[in-house]
């Protein structure tokens, strides 16, 4: 009787077994989906910090571009400035005498910037 019962218990499991297989497959793939979730939202979570971490840099970036902005335009009116009182001082043929002058006698920078300046405000610049 008891090998009859094994051979009953084995042909009940037999003819549930692939009924019983669906669920356990189903449990799995539920198992699977919430790993994956939770995979996803620990990415989410730390693509939201990496993106908070980033804004003082950007905005950093915006004040800097600001900045060079800002330099390139007072660059270009210094080196317009200087063009214009080059072309002065060339006018007036008074720029290689300041030079020549200058290097003989080994005045300082200042020294020449000052007599610059004098000959640009007698001309009115």
């Amino acid at each position: 009787m008891t090998e009859n019962f094994v051979q009953f218990v084995c042909r009940l499991f037999a003819g549930v077994q692939p009924k019983g297989q669906q669920a356990v497959d189903a449990i799995n793939d539920y198992q699977s989906i919430v790993s994956l979730m939770n995979t996803s939202l620990q990415m989410a979570l730390v693509a939201n910090r990496t993106v908070q971490d980033a804004s003082p840099f950007l905005s950093s970036f915006a004040e800097l571009g600001a900045a060079v902005n800002q330099s390139v335009a007072a660059s270009r009116a210094l080196q317009q400035t200087v063009a214009q009182l080059n072309s002065s001082l060339a006018a007036s043929g008074t720029a290689p005498v300041l030079v020549f002058t200058a290097i003989l006698i080994g005045n300082s920078v200042e020294l020449l910037w000052k007599a610059v300046c004098r000959l640009r405000t007698a001309h009115g610049k």
